[in-house]
């Protein structure tokens, strides 16, 4: 819930290093949206533990401040942070946009 990393996942980013790596995972299933505070902690996190991919997967969506912020960090940073919302993983609709999840490992 304050964007933590939460677990760890293999995939591969598509038209980057398409080899697969670690990614790190943060869940927000409370009824706020994932804000830009907590994106940047989740960021911090991620640069600690030298994870370059990671998913934010929430309940309510990302906050108005935290959607430009993170396609900031996706295209100025060797960083790339996807979102994908409860709802679709429930529906089996995962979009992570450019983040292939490998569910074989």
């Amino acid at each position: 819930a304050d964007g933590g990393i939460d677990g760890i996942l293999y995939t591969s980013v598509i038209g980057k290093d398409e080899e697969l790596s670690e990614t790190a995972l943060s869940i927000k299933i409370e009824s706020t949206k994932f804000n830009k505070d907590q994106l940047y902690v989740f960021k911090g996190n991620m640069e600690r533990e030298n994870i370059n991919v990671g998913i934010v997967v929430t309940k309510e969506g990302l906050s108005p401040d935290a959607k430009p912020e993170k396609e900031r960090i996706n295209q100025n940073t060797d960083i790339t942070i996807g979102h994908v919302l409860l709802a679709n993983i429930i529906e089996g609709t995962i979009d992570a946009k450019n983040i292939k999840i490998n569910p074989y490992i």
